[in-house]
């Protein structure tokens, strides 16, 4: 189905029969029990307005903001509706008819002006490497200037993770073989977020592959994959960036186009959607998307070659919204957990609900985001874990500021890491 026009996105409306059911699914009704800010309350909304019963009303777009784009309710859905693809959607149209103000106009500097371009984000990285070295940071937030722009920037500012020295943000292009015989040829997505804030992700994921017999293609040339775009109804900047990486990772014979990063791996999957018709490049986006695998399930599908190494210790997963709601993807990284030796997975409480992280909603609903982020935090204080993994960067992100926020000393890691770890032997460890 194409992204293109409202129709399809009323089409996608009528198919919610108004159950309830999603209700409890849904972190952001379950805040205030506000029936519009429910999946079922919104789709009431958008209908409301493919009919031109109601405007672009502020009101209307304070509670279509308010939501998360988790699609627990999916999940949830007895009849099916396709949540994300409406939303995304009615975003789209409404992003058409409204100016929404300074903060809008921030975001789209940084999806048309920074996302799109590596070497930018590289720069920007590296500038706020900078402004957390050389003393300013301190300065600003002794003199609350980050709140200028708003509390949810303000708080970033103060629980900011550190920034990596360039050394760990670059030289990831290339070829990487595989230790021992070759099983196969796969390529990574390194991804924006992941790649700056999170290179020691990368680099153990490569490591993890490189250890199961694959040799690793990272193309030079990839971008973003566009995933906040699409949550912002952004569709054409999304099919530009599509595009390129069709032809990025399009010369390359490989098997499988792997991805670390829940959101990146989900949007992607999903690329064919921001094609319609039967033409040769709505085929290609077929093509490509159906060897998009997130890497946990590739793993999982090749048979994992059993690590030795023990990581002792307790750890509790929390899902990736885009990894369990997007993709469906819930067993795989816990199986994967599971057979790293003294390595004890502790359960946690509604592990399949969202984190409040949701790509850019921490700063721009930073107060519901927190709301929600309490609340993780305090099931996974009650799991009595020593650390928590999850496998999406803005949720490692999302959950190292909660940590620090709300006073839990345990560390954040992603999968890859701890198996990474259980595959060395224990004098060779890295400190992640």
């Amino acid at each position: 189905m194409s992204h293109s026009t409202a129709p399809n996105a009323y089409e996608l409306s009528l198919d919610c029969v108004h159950c309830g059911l999603c209700l409890p699914s849904c972190p952001t009704y379950t805040l205030d029990f506000n029936e519009a800010d429910s999946p079922r309350g919104r789709i009431y909304l958008m209908r409301a307005l493919f009919e031109n019963r109601i405007g672009v009303t502020d009101t209307l777009v304070h509670h279509l903001d308010q939501c998360l784009g988790c699609r627990g309710c999916e999940t949830a859905c007895p009849a099916g509706v396709q949540y994300g693809e409406l939303l995304e959607q009615t975003r789209s149209q409404i992003n058409k008819k409204k100016d929404r103000g300074f903060s809008d106009f921030l975001k789209k500097i940084a999806l048309e002006e920074i996302f799109p371009y590596p070497k930018r984000i590289r720069q920007t990285s590296t500038a706020l490497r900078l402004y957390q070295k050389s003393g300013l940071e301190g300065l600003f937030n002794a003199l609350s200037l980050p709140k200028l722009l708003g509390r949810g920037i303000g708080e970033v500012a103060r629980f900011m993770p550190r920034i990596p020295p360039k050394s760990e943000r670059t030289g990831l292009a290339g070829s990487y073989p595989p230790y021992g015989d070759q099983r196969g040829r796969v390529a990574l997505l390194s991804g924006c977020v992941m790649h700056e804030l999170y290179g020691h992700v990368n680099r153990a994921t490569i490591e993890v592959l490189q250890y199961n017999g694959f040799e690793v293609i990272v193309p030079p040339t990839q971008t973003c994959c566009g995933a906040l775009h699409l949550h912002s109804g952004e569709l054409a900047g999304a099919k530009e960036l599509a595009q390129n990486n069709m032809a990025a990772f399009g010369a390359h014979g490989i098997d499988a186009i792997l991805v670390n990063s829940a959101g990146c791996g989900s949007a992607m999957k999903e690329y064919p959607t921001l094609f319609g018709g039967d033409d040769a490049e709505s085929q290609m986006a077929t093509e490509f998307s159906s060897r998009v695998k997130d890497v946990s399930e590739f793993l999982t599908e090749v048979s994992l070659i059993a690590p030795w190494a023990p990581v002792p210790g307790k750890v509790a997963y929390d899902d990736a919204c885009h990894l369990i709601h997007g993709q469906g993807i819930q067993a795989q990284p816990r199986s994967i957990l599971d057979q790293i030796p003294e390595l004890e997975q502790v359960p946690l409480c509604d592990s399949d609900k969202c984190c409040g992280g949701a790509g850019t909603y921490f700063v721009e609903q930073h107060d519901s985001s927190m709301r929600i982020l309490e609340e993780k935090i305090q099931k996974i204080r009650e799991s009595g874990a020593d650390m928590v993994a999850t496998g999406n960067p803005g949720c490692l992100l999302q959950l190292e500021i909660g940590t620090k926020k709300f006073g839990l000393s345990i560390p954040v890691h992603h999968p890859m890491e701890l198996l990474h770890r259980s595959y060395r032997e224990p004098e060779k460890y890295r400190s992640y």
